[in-house]
């Protein structure tokens, strides 16, 4: 373990906030919330829990309003009332709209929200966000928040963080529910690297069995990870983790405690340069994101992706690598192919012995011929060529109606 607690500190020096940004973030928030003259604001978010990382850009400020009082109100436009004192703010919509604005650096997110004192009483999904605040708080140590920073780290390196539907990974509530469960940074690492085929973390033992738990949770929302929210019993805080993801990040543990490495911290970018010298039929494609909510448009350019992707393989090109990346409100998506089709696809048939379906698949191809038995079509291809096919998925109506553009190499 001695190997992996220099990595960890090393990681640590790369990710871990120092004194001097924790006082220079302390100085903001604290003078953000005289500026915005409401008492019933409250901190929240990884700032409020100890658990971000280096160069802090944002900080979530729920503004809680009274259950009782409010329940049935529209606190959306409670809130936006108070914030008139403010020259700028973007209001974001949402299940419930929250605002979003700059102030001495950060960006600070106002999201309001009844004030609860447990789960059941939620309304929508944020009014629980400051329980998560105080379970975390209750049961962190500073092994603990180093732990989340590390695991946070690791995730952002790999493309695995984020619960957004076009990220597929782990929050990071998630993985402080995770740094609490196994208190450490190399047990956690430990613990990851034996998840079987579907985990089950129970922390607060809300459960009598894995099963139990299994079985307690709607069919939707179950995965290969199941998370139970340590506050919310009847949720898998880590439903939107992809059976993908969850084999790479037991991977990524395995490879940690075997030869203990800083470069599996350390992002490492898909280059273009690169792929293009290592393979012959490379297609890479800068997507131009539509307007709008960022992890909105973000979907549905990856949505592309993944639709180029399906329609490559049905038509029968073999694909040995792919994958997306964000680069300055672009996605850069990239396919390696095997190479080239055949000008002539070869469909096949029936068995001969089946009469009437072998006179039907004869009338629906002009070119047939038998092999070992079976009726076998034959069919010139419009598109051998990897990345003219790609070129003809782009300019479909799926595709344009989700990106704003195109450049295609």
């Amino acid at each position: 373990m001695d190997a992996l607690r220099k990595v960890m500190k090393a990681v640590l020096k790369l990710y871990a906030p120092d004194e001097t940004e924790r006082k220079k973030a302390k100085l903001s928030v604290e003078s953000f919330l005289k500026a915005l003259k409401l008492k019933n604001a409250f901190v929240g978010g990884s700032y409020a829990k100890g658990t971000w990382t280096k160069n802090l850009s944002d900080v979530d400020v729920f503004i809680r309003y009274d259950f009782e009082r409010f329940k049935e109100r529209e606190l959306s436009e409670l809130l936006k009332a108070s914030l008139k004192h403010f020259k700028e703010f973007e209001q974001v919509h949402g299940s419930r709209d929250y605002f979003r604005l700059k102030h001495k650096g950060l960006w600070f997110e106002l999201v309001p929200i009844l004030n609860i004192s447990k789960a059941s009483m939620a309304k929508n999904i944020t009014d629980i966000s400051p329980l998560h605040v105080k379970w975390f708080n209750s049961r962190a140590t500073k092994q603990v928040r180093e732990a989340v920073i590390l695991l946070k780290s690791l995730l952002k390196a790999n493309a695995i963080y984020g619960a957004e539907s076009f990220r597929e990974g782990i929050s990071g509530y998630v993985c402080e529910i995770l740094g609490v469960h196994y208190n450490s940074f190399p047990e956690l690492v430990k613990g990851i690297a034996s998840w079987k085929e579907q985990e089950v973390i129970d922390t607060e033992n809300r459960f009598n069995t894995a099963q139990e738990a299994i079985y307690s949770l709607n069919a939707s929302k179950l995965g290969p990870l199941i998370v139970i929210d340590p506050v919310q019993a009847s949720r898998n805080a880590a439903a939107a983790l992809s059976a993908k993801n969850y084999k790479s990040l037991i991977k990524l543990a395995k490879e940690l405690l075997r030869t203990p490495q800083e470069r599996l911290f350390i992002p490492n970018p898909a280059s273009e340069k690169k792929l293009k010298a290592e393979h012959d039929f490379l297609v890479w494609i800068e997507m131009e994101l539509l307007e709008g909510k960022q992890d909105i448009v973000i979907t549905k350019a990856v949505k592309v992706h993944k639709y180029i992707e399906k329609e490559s393989i049905d038509y029968g090109f073999r694909i040995m690598d792919q994958g997306w990346q964000q680069n300055q409100g672009r996605l850069e998506s990239y396919f390696v192919f095997e190479g080239r089709l055949e000008a002539q696809a070869e469909l096949i048939g029936p068995p001969m012995h089946l009469k009437q379906h072998a006179s039907e698949f004869k009338k629906k191809h002009k070119r047939v011929v038998v092999k070992a038995g079976r009726l076998i079509g034959l069919e010139k291809r419009r598109f051998t060529e990897p990345k003219s096919y790609v070129e003809y998925l782009l300019k479909t109506t799926y595709a344009k109606s989700r990106i704003k553009g195109y450049c295609i190499r």
